[in-house]
């Protein structure tokens, strides 16, 4: 059996998509529903999209609805999508698309563009793999059609559950029949529920068509007929769950269908299938009530009257006599009702409704207003479907709820209606005659409703022509008088119903009759009616018979169809009537009484009748009948289980113990034959039905023989012809599935007789109905448990040869293949098969070995073919394996000895036929899997002999087949055998594992992973372990193994590799075979001279291989790779030999890859993890010492060897410095102390380099430790003072810089003489620059090491760090620049009390050098850090000292040097507290001033070219900012003196000659305090008392064509501005300051440049007359001036005054405007201005004035 790991593959397969498999995929693209395959074949896509495009226009042309499908699936670029690439979510929305198309599509099928289009959807989309189900179900409507077998013939072989049915189809090619369908649809609940799901969206999508909804309507009704039929047999618990399951099916179907209105055929299908399923369910009135109102409510205009007809048919089903109220309101709401139900009349009977309906409203009259109950009792009765009775009951019903409503306490409505229906219901009455009715009528009664509905729609009681004449036959037990029995019966139904039997029992007909003639009718009746009254007429009828006939009979004839009559009817009068006539029979029984009906029941017949004595019938009645009579009555299953139980034997369950009161043996058997001989005579299929459905629930033989007098019935019934039974079943109403299971239910497991007819039947050597053979197999199938072994032996067998007959039946033979797929084989059977199945295979057709050579040159053309011989023994091969994958077979030896015969057998075939037979080979290697599982689980118990075991014929399996499955599966089980039967497989591994290399490993699946993990770990142990034994190399004597898994590498799956080889060398042993695997794939993969993106994959996955294993089996295997490079380079290599690649030069290029990978192993954190925490346990850190001193002794062999090759130099050296650095500082300090003494500088270099690099990237180092390495300290000195080693100086300055900064403070006296070597001449004043700049770097870490203890060196340090300094900004070293600012900082942060004044000015200079010599970025940082360090942490007094005396240079050097240079004091004012500053404040102040002076130092003559105006600006601003942070760190006290100084500063200091010297500072002193008065505001404005009259002067100054004046200028009139927008203490309302800047003020306007004029005097004057608002005089003083300007000469003045006037109105507005008396003689001139522009603004001017004071000017300006 397949286990379920080969399930999920198999699936994995069946979805596979085939990528890489051309062929495959040429096959896919051949797959068409128009095209030959070997055509489609060869079409491309652009030609497929042509055809189908043409179609699919054309259907575009024919419906609209198409056209949106243009810009999807049908687009061009449609031609280009592949689902393959396609994301999940894209897959899931294109499915919506072409499930939509396919439903819209469906109608147009068989049209040629239907079709083409179609055809797209395959040929691009792949519908017929990807959407199997809605494509089958959109052709299914066309299942008779020839497309359809076309369309079967491109899907795929494996179906889902769903659509399996179609899979003899798909293999076949033929048309699969409506039967099969329907069969489908009824057995196979995801084709049912497949198919209402496609037809409902179709609906919801309006695409259904009326062959899609007439063919779902036809399945789904038989469908469900079909399921009711088949749960109404078994218990009725079963039975009701059956139903309610069938129910859960169907309700949510018919629920949405019903909701579709605007679909009216799908709405007619859901009423018939509705009408079919309350005629075969069990409802209550509730869930019938349910589906009325989802019937009604769903109807439409056009589907009324369908509506109303399954409206009829439920309320049929429904036993109250009246509809609930809501269901009566939507009927009355049915305009034109009446005439609908007329119509519907015609059509069918709709008597139960049409009174159930006319009860309903009678019911509420007087309660309500009812609309159209007036015309609906009207239409009721005058409808021809009730007679004049039951018309007759119906209006008294309606009189007697007219009397006995209360008109007067109704509305108006309900009293119109009521006096309407009266009126109607007296018209009624005097248009008909009164009928006579049987006084014990009740109208009230709910039955006597129920009989209404049962009489016949004739208006009067006539007796049909036969009943008028005497019946020819004796008794209506024959086949004669059936078609005078029905005629007869419907006209006792009629008599019954209007409750006048006795008048039809005298009709002639009756009469006139025999005894026996009306008993039988009577009998017939009650068993064949379906109308209860008419059973229970028949019932009476006859008990009063048998009073007329005396009592002294024996009516043990009848007695069968009282038991049915008890067995079968659902109405409980019936039972109780029958169970009254069992009484009377039993009453009449006596030893005298004659047998009734003896000579004619049956007619000529009736002698094959059994009659019980009349000892044995009393024995019957008393003991099994009586008793339980009244249980009968209250269930009509309980007879059947009565009857079983008496005839079953006393063993059985439920037998009664007590002997009394059971029957004897003999009497069982005596009732059994009785029964017996009335079901093989009888013609009522009912009896039959139930006689055959109690005989069959006897649990055991109860002394009587089934077969013998069963089989007979059974084979008459089966070997019926179909129309006959059709025939029978159809006019006797009887469920023919269930008959015919009853009838196969004969067929018992321990009945030969009956199972070989049973086995006819299935095979079709009985010729019987094709429905009843596929029933005869599912009676096979359920047996099959049951029957013994040898049974079952031949049975299968005979199902596997009729599988395999080419010309057997076509049903027998799906049955066949189908039913051994269903069943359980035993071992022992499957064995037998198997055995049997390669003795025919070994037996091969086949021409003796001579007479192939001597035909095999004139017969090459059909050497290949196979003879039919071997057809059939591969074909029988083939399912008997198939069968052996599906059975559970245990750990069955004899089975798993078999099936390596049929491995044997196969080789051989294989050997003389062309055929491989992989699939078959798969199936035995499956089985053998899996019975070996089972085995290894019974390992104690399952004793193998290993002869019979033959693992080369695995191995065979492995090493000639190229099916991955076959390999893989073949691998397992060797690996199985190897762990339960190791001796058995050893000899014969070594090739396999050869092989594996080249297929499995290379096989992307999980489970090949798993095989091949599973075999390496379960067999290479055992192989390694045997190779020990025998005292072999097991590198060497398993090289062929590493080197096959090393050649493998590439193509075994990448995030597999890992786990593979790790388990590799875990099973060989780490310490023995890591070293090999590492060396093999480095060589393998790396010998290409030029690097890859291949080699870097190799080596990283080796360092992660190496990492998976514990410290000393890494450091071994450190050891033993260092050693094969060794080897390598011998001139007579042994392991390398074996292990590398043997090429001309390969020694040293195979070793230098091998190096090169070394430190790679080496530099590994995990290793070196791994390492330490070893380190500290005792026992594994002596291991660890050892092998460290190996492998450093190894790679210093291998380094002296490697001295004849200078290409091996560098790999040793970094193998050596990654070796030494693996142990910790203690360890390592020890450990390569001897090695800075080595000969070799590459030694001694790397020993520095691991010794610096360790000392930098140890963290949390003990105190051993730091004293280990401090005390290397002398030894690196020496090197440096080593005039042989200068080529080590770089490497040790490292070093020592690293201890020194992580260890220096340990040792203070150590690292000071360090320092003194540093500060020598071979280190810092060296001609190496590298020196230079590690040993910078060193003194820079000694500087905070030492602090003060450094002063004695710092004077000749200082000097020459200055010194590097220059030089490399001489020579743009950018190292050497941030070195020497390192050390420069350092002493900045560490002794900055200890540098000087001429020694920070010369750096101070220098960084000014630095800054303009376009360094690196890096380079500018540093010195920046420098700047900010100096301002912070050295004296303030010799940094403004500094910064005083070094601001010429900087300025000379240029702008970026000044802003580094500003920087610094700035961040130095920042920096000082109040307190320094106003101690220093001399100090500060001469600093700015020298600094405020920038204007003229920028524009000397040397300077020029360095500063434009924008950057003298920016700096100018930088010296205010420092100004101001300055002045907020003092008080006025200290200010105020330098502000004065600060003016006189900028005019009397200097000479007179100096005009220009004296603007420049000016500028910046008027910069200075307009800053200051918008920084401090009012607080400054008193300090323009010093100002008031340089401001005037520089105001009155005619010299406005200087740009410089104008610059002063501009500066003057921000200051004033800001003065005035900031008084708050009317500082410039006083007369003598006002007075002594207004008139300067607005004389500017006609002398500044317009633009200065614009943007700084106008408002600056604005400003002047915001701060004096509350002075009148002075803005009237300011008007009158501004006028004089308006008559000014000048058209600028005019313009400049006419714009100053327009913002004092803006701005003062009203308070201005005052003044406009004055002003309008002058605005009245200045319209007529000569310059137009002064008129413009002038009417601008106006138009201001105008807004402001809300009226025209225009009067006052006349």
């Amino acid at each position: 059996m397949a286990t379920s790991l080969q399930q999920q593959l198999a699936a994995i397969h069946a979805k596979s998509t085939n990528e890489l498999d051309l062929k495959a995929q040429r096959e896919q693209h051949s797959k068409s529903l128009l095209f030959d395959p070997s055509v489609a074949r060869s079409q491309s896509m652009d030609v497929i999209y042509q055809i189908c495009f043409e179609g699919f226009e054309e259907l575009c042309a024919l419906d609209a609805r198409f056209v949106r499908y243009e810009r999807s699936i049908f687009a061009a670029h449609s031609k280009s999508q592949d689902r393959q690439l396609m994301t999940e979510q894209e897959n899931k929305e294109l499915d919506g698309v072409l499930e939509a198309f396919l439903g819209l599509v469906g109608a147009r099928i068989l049209l040629k563009p239907g079709a083409k289009a179609v055809e797209w959807l395959i040929r691009r989309f792949c519908v017929h793999e990807h959407n199997i189900e809605t494509l089958v179900l959109t052709f299914l409507p066309y299942h008779s059609k020839d497309i359809f077998p076309t369309l079967l013939s491109i899907l795929p072989t494996q179906l889902s559950p769903t659509l399996k049915f179609l899979h003899t189809y798909i293999n076949t090619g033929a048309k699969p029949p409506r039967s099969v369908l329907v069969y489908a649809a009824t057995h196979n609940t995801a084709f049912f529920a497949a198919l209402n799901r496609y037809v409902l969206s179709c609906g919801k999508a309006r695409t259904t068509y009326p062959i899609l909804l007439a063919f779902w309507a036809s399945i789904m009704a038989q469908a469900v007929n079909d399921m009711f039929d088949t749960s109404a047999s078994g218990r009725r618990a079963i039975q009701r769950q059956r139903e309610e399951d069938t129910l859960i099916r169907i309700l949510p179907v018919l629920n949405e269908g019903l909701a579709l209105k605007h679909t009216p055929d799908l709405l007619l299908g859901c009423y018939m299938i509705i009408a079919i399923l309350v005629s075969k369910a069990n409802l209550d009135d509730h869930a019938l009530d349910e589906m009325l109102a989802a019937v009604l409510q769903g109807s439409t205009v056009d589907t009324i009257e369908a509506a109303l007809s399954c409206a009829a048919v439920i309320v049929d089903r429904r036993e109250a006599p009246t509809l609930p109220r809501g269901i009566l309101k939507r009927l009355l709401k049915i305009e034109s009702i009446g005439d609908h139900l007329q119509a519907i009349g015609d059509k069918q009977p709709m008597q139960r409704f049409l009174i159930v309906l006319f009860q309903s409203i009678t019911a509420r009259i007087g309660k309500e207003d009812l609309p159209q109950s007036l015309t609906l009792l009207q239409a009721v009765l005058s409808s021809q479907g009730l007679t004049h009775p039951q018309k007759d009951v119906l209006k008294k019903q309606l009189s007697n709820a007219i009397s006995k409503a209360h008109p007067a306490e109704s509305d108006g409505n309900v009293r119109k209606q009521i006096g309407d229906i009266t009126t109607m219901l007296e018209d009624a009455k005097a248009e008909e005659p009164q009928t006579a009715i049987e006084d014990e009528m009740d109208v009230d009664s709910v039955q006597d409703a129920a009989e209404l509905t049962q009489t016949s729609p004739s208006d009067e009681l006539v007796l049909p022509e036969v009943a008028l004449k005497p019946v020819s036959t004796s008794s209506f037990f024959t086949a004669e008088a059936s078609e005078t029995f029905s005629i007869l019966l419907k006209a006792f139904e009629q008599f019954a119903a209007a409750k006048n039997v006795d008048a039809f029992m005298h009709a002639p007909a009756l009469d006139t009759a025999t005894p026996t003639n009306i008993a039988t009718f009577l009998a017939c009746a009650w068993t064949s009616s379906e109308s209860v009254v008419a059973k229970h007429a028949a019932l009476v009828a006859f008990a009063r018979r048998m009073e007329i006939m005396g009592a002294d009979a024996d009516y043990q004839a009848l007695l069968p169809y009282v038991l049915i009559a008890l067995a079968t009817d659902r109405a409980p009068k019936v039972r109780r009537d029958a169970a009254e006539l069992l009484r009377r029979f039993s009453n009449s029984a006596s030893s005298n009484a004659s047998h009734f009906g003896e000579s004619d029941l049956y007619g000529s017949f009736t002698k094959n009748i059994k009659w019980l004595s009349a000892k044995d019938l009393s024995a019957l009645y008393t003991k099994v009948l009586l008793p339980s009579l009244e249980e009968c009555v209250s269930d009509a299953n309980h007879i059947s289980s009565v009857i079983a139980t008496a005839l079953s034997s006393s063993s059985s369950a439920g037998a009664s113990n007590n002997s009394s009161e059971r029957l004897r043996t003999s009497q069982r058997s005596e009732v059994f034959l009785f029964l017996t001989s009335h079901i093989q005579n009888t013609i009522s299929l009912h009896t039959r039905l139930m006689l055959l459905s109690t005989l069959n629930r006897i649990a055991k033989d109860g002394g009587h023989s089934r077969s013998k007098y069963l089989l007979p019935i059974w084979r008459d019934w089966a070997e019926t012809d179909e129309e006959v039974v059709q025939q029978m079943c159809t006019s006797q109403r009887v469920n023919r599935v269930r008959l015919d299971q009853e009838t196969l239910l004969v067929a018992q497991s321990d009945d030969a007789k009956a199972l070989s007819y049973l086995m006819s039947v299935c095979l079709g050597k009985v010729r019987v109905r094709n429905y009843y053979q596929i029933l005869a197999f599912d009676r096979l199938i359920a047996l099959w448990p049951q029957l013994r072994t040898k049974t079952q032996m031949t049975t299968a067998k005979t199902l596997v040869n009729t599988t395999l007959q080419t010309n057997q039946d076509n049903i027998a033979q799906e049955q066949a293949r189908s039913a051994l797929t269903s069943i359980e084989i035993e071992s022992e059977a499957l064995t037998l098969l198997v055995e049997e199945a390669v003795d025919q295979l070994n037996h091969r057709d086949q021409p003796s070995a001579s007479k192939r050579r001597r035909t095999e040159k004139t017969e090459t053309a059909t050497s290949g073919t196979a003879t039919e011989h071997q057809k059939d023994a591969v074909n029988r091969i083939t399912l008997i394996m198939k069968l052996v994958g599906k059975q559970r077979t245990g750990a069955d030896l004899n089975l798993f000895y078999v099936l390596f015969s049929v491995l044997q057998a196969l080789q051989d075939f294989r050997s003389h036929s062309t055929t491989d037979m992989g699939y078959v080979r798969n199936l035995a290697l499956s089985s053998l899997s899996e019975i070996m599982k089972e085995m290894n689980a019974k390992a104690s118990s399952v004793k193998v002999d290993p002869q019979r075991i033959r693992s080369d014929l695995l191995v065979d399996c492995i090493r000639n087949t190229t099916d991955i499955i076959a390999r893989r599966d073949a691998l397992q089980l060797l690996s199985n055998l190897s762990r339960s039967l190791p001796q058995s497989v050893l000899h014969s591994i070594m090739p396999v594992f050869t092989l594996m290399s080249s297929t499995t490993l290379r096989e992307g699946d999980e489970f090949s992973a798993h095989v091949v993990d599973e075999t390496i770990q379960q067999v290479i142990p055992l192989l390694a372990q045997s190779l020990r034994d025998q005292r072999k190399d097991l590198v060497a004597a398993t090289a062929e193994i590493i080197l096959s898994f090393a050649a493998a590498f590439e193509h075994i799956a990448a995030h597999r590799r890992l786990q593979l080889y790790k388990l590799l060398v875990a099973s060989l042993g780490p310490s023995e075979s890591l070293f090999a695997v590492i060396a093999t794939l480095i060589d393998h993969f790396t010998q290409s001279d030029e690097p890859n993106g291949q080699q870097d994959d190799v080596k990283e996955f080796v360092v992660d291989l190496f990492r998976q294993f514990s410290s000393s089996e890494c450091l071994t295997s450190v050891v033993k790779l260092t050693n094969l490079c060794f080897d390598s380079l011998q001139p007579k290599p042994v392991l390398s030999k074996i292990l590398l690649s043997q090429v001309q030069g390969s020694p040293v290029k195979n070793t230098s890859r091998l190096l090169a990978v070394l430190p790679l192993l080496l530099d590994n954190s995990s290793f070196r993890s791994k390492i330490h925490n070893d380190l500290a346990d005792d026992e594994k850190a002596s291991e660890l010492r050892t092998s460290f001193a190996l492998a450093l002794e190894t790679m210093l062999k291998l380094s002296q060897a490697a001295k004849k090759h200078p290409e091996l130099h560098d790999s040793c050296s970094v193998g050596l410095e990654k070796l030494l650095g693996l142990f910790p500082l203690n360890e390592l300090a020890t450990s390569i102390e001897p090695l800075l003494s080595h000969s070799d500088h590459n030694v001694r270099r790397s020993v520095f380099k691991t010794l610096e690099f360790r000392v930098r990237t140890s963290k949390n180092v003990d105190r051993t430790s730091q004293e280990a390495i401090t005390a290397l300290l002398p030894h690196l000195t020496r090197v440096l003072q080593d005039a042989n080693a200068t080529q080590l100086r770089p490497n040790a300055l490292a070093a020592i810089d690293q201890i020194c900064e992580r260890f220096g403070k340990s040792d203070t006296a150590e690292t000071l003489d360090v320092a003194q070597v540093i500060a020598g001449p071979t280190c810092i004043g060296s001609d190496s620059e590298i020196v230079q700049i590690l040993s910078l770097h060193c003194l820079a870490s000694i500087v905070g090491i030492l602090q003060s203890e450094f002063i004695p060196l710092l004077q000749q340090v200082l000097s020459s760090s200055v010194a590097c300094l220059r030089t490399s900004i001489t020579k743009r070293s950018k190292s050497l620049h941030t070195a020497s600012y390192a050390f420069f900082t350092a002493l900045a942060d560490n002794v900055p009390f200890m540098i000087s004044k001429a020694a920070l000015q010369q750096i101070v200079e220098l960084s000014h050098e630095s800054a303009v010599a376009q360094l690196s970025t890096e380079d500018d940082e540093s010195r920046v850090q420098f700047m900010q360090l100096v301002a912070t942490r050295v004296d303030m007094v010799t940094v403004l000292t500094v910064a005083q005396v070094s601001w010429d240079h900087g300025v000379k050097q240029g702008p970026k040097a000044v802003h580094d240079h500003l920087n610094m004091i700035n961040i130095l004012v920042d920096n000082q507290s109040k307190g320094n500053i106003s101690r220093n404040a001399q100090s500060v102040f001469k600093v700015l001033l020298t600094v405020f002076d920038l204007r003229h130092t920028c524009t000397l003559e040397q300077n020029t070219s360095k500063y434009d105006r924008e950057q003298i600006e920016a700096i100018e601003q930088k010296v205010i900012t420092i100004a101001i942070a300055c002045i907020y760190k003092i008080n006025d006290t200290i200010f105020r003196p330098f502000f004065t100084q600060l003016l006189d500063w900028s005019s009397t200091t200097l000479p007179k000659r100096e005009n220009a010297h004296r603007t420049l500072r000016s500028i910046t002193l008027f910069n200075f305090i307009g800053t200051l008065s918008e920084t401090l505001k009012s607080i400054f404005t008193s300090y323009f008392n010093y100002v008031i009259d340089r401001s005037k002067d520089i105001l009155e100054s005619t010299n406005a064509k200087d740009t410089t004046v104008v610059q002063l200028k501009t500066a003057v009139l921000r200051a004033l501005s800001s003065s005035f927008k900031h008084d708050q203490d009317e500082f410039w309302q006083f007369p003598n300051r006002f007075d002594a800047i207004m008139q300067p003020l607005i004389s500017q306007l006609g002398t500044l440049p317009v633009v200065q004029a614009n943007e700084e005097l106008v408002p600056a004057i604005t400003e002047l007359a915001i701060a004096n608002e509350k002075s009148a005089d002075h803005h009237k003083a300011m008007n009158g001036a501004l006028l004089q300007l308006l008559r000014h000469d000048s058209a600028r003045a005019r313009m400049a005054a006419v714009k100053c006037q327009e913002s004092l109105a803006k701005a003062l507005k009203d308070e201005w405007l005052g003044h406009l008396p004055e002003m309008l003689p002058f605005i009245s001139e200045l319209q007529d201005d000569d310059d137009e522009g002064v008129a413009r603004e002038t009417n601008r001017w106006i138009k201001l004035i105008e807004e402001i004071l809300g009226e025209s000017l225009d009067s006052m300006l006349q």
